[in-house]
């Protein structure tokens, strides 16, 4: 499994968004822990350039990711946390498009699920903000919960930086339109 993940990640960092259907095909054939948690990584990293984005978002990488995250085990924390790396970064120019593809409540489980998990709270903070950043993504964000998740993790690892550093955007964004301002 790790040989398979590492070979996915050597693939992405040589062919960048050109890898993207190697990479879903491989999580959706081998659903083994190691390679579902390589594959949401090697997205995280196509996904950080708009035409990996894009590539992404013309396929199922959405659906992929969601479902390596809903399928996984709750031992598996690298899973969860690439998963939500990977939607948080498919969730930027696309964020409505990734909340209507359940990435939004794949986050939220990942979080409740895992919330002594500093990795995983770091980057389930940098999804929900970046899936408020849009007026109907942060309406979703704080219709479903998302604000008192980032409160949560907060809340859960005072002494993290990157915690916080993640919380207080995540929180920026949701307190972005009248709604979230009244519940903050």
């Amino acid at each position: 499994g790790i040989q398979v993940g590492e070979d996915l990640m050597s693939r992405v960092f040589a062919q960048g968004a050109n890898a993207t259907e190697v990479v879903l095909q491989t999580m959706q054939d081998d659903p083994r822990e190691e390679v579902q948690a390589f594959g949401c990584r090697a997205i995280s990293q196509i996904a950080e350039k708009p035409e990996g984005r894009e590539a992404l978002h013309s396929s199922s990488g959405v659906e992929v990711v969601v479902a390596a995250m809903m399928s996984a085990q709750p031992d598996e924390v690298e899973v969860q946390a690439h998963g939500c790396s990977a939607l948080a970064n498919l969730a930027i120019d696309w964020g409505s498009a990734v909340i209507a593809k359940s990435g939004l409540d794949a986050v939220l489980e990942a979080a409740k699920v895992h919330l002594a998990e500093a990795t995983v709270q770091r980057k389930a903070c940098l999804a929900l903000g970046n899936l408020a950043f849009s007026a109907e993504g942060e309406a979703k964000v704080l219709a479903t919960g998302g604000l008192e998740t980032v409160v949560a993790a907060m809340k859960a690892h005072p002494k993290d930086d990157k915690v916080q550093e993640e919380g207080i955007d995540a929180l920026v964004n949701i307190a972005d339109s009248v709604d979230g301002k009244k519940r903050l």
